[in-house]
């Protein structure tokens, strides 16, 4: 099975965001970004639906799946929050089964988005979590 990995990416500015990463078939990864306060807010909830803006990203290297540390460019650091497979049941739709996370996420296009800055909402129906 496909795998995914969820980062916290610590900026050089001493921001965050948290980058979520899919593998695929032709190797770069379908990458995202999530902001804090969607971050937080998944953090926050065990089980149920938690929805909010997102950013499409370049394609990640599939380095990415298994790497913690500083990023190249003095772009900050990532640090592993989750980490597991998936499958992909339909076009933009994951289940995601996580050492942390499980359930869907479903990622669709922001025709009108609120916030030019994020082009996609993420919807996660969270089926379980668990401590870290």
């Amino acid at each position: 099975m496909p795998r995914f990995v969820i980062l916290r990416h610590e900026t050089a500015e001493g921001e965050y965001h948290w980058d979520l990463l899919f593998e695929s078939p032709d190797g770069p990864l379908l990458s995202y970004s999530l902001p804090p306060r969607l971050a937080e807010e998944l953090l926050s909830v065990r089980k149920g639906i938690v929805s909010g803006p997102v950013r499409r990203l370049p394609d990640h290297r599939p380095y990415y799946l298994d790497y913690e540390g500083p990023v190249s460019g003095d772009r900050g650091s990532v640090r592993k929050i989750d980490d597991g497979e998936f499958s992909m049941p339909e076009p933009n739709c994951f289940e995601i089964e996580g050492r942390r996370f499980r359930g869907t996420v479903q990622i669709c296009s922001d025709a009108q988005p609120a916030d030019p800055a994020h082009d996609h909402v993420a919807i996660f129906h969270l089926s379980g979590t668990v401590e870290p």
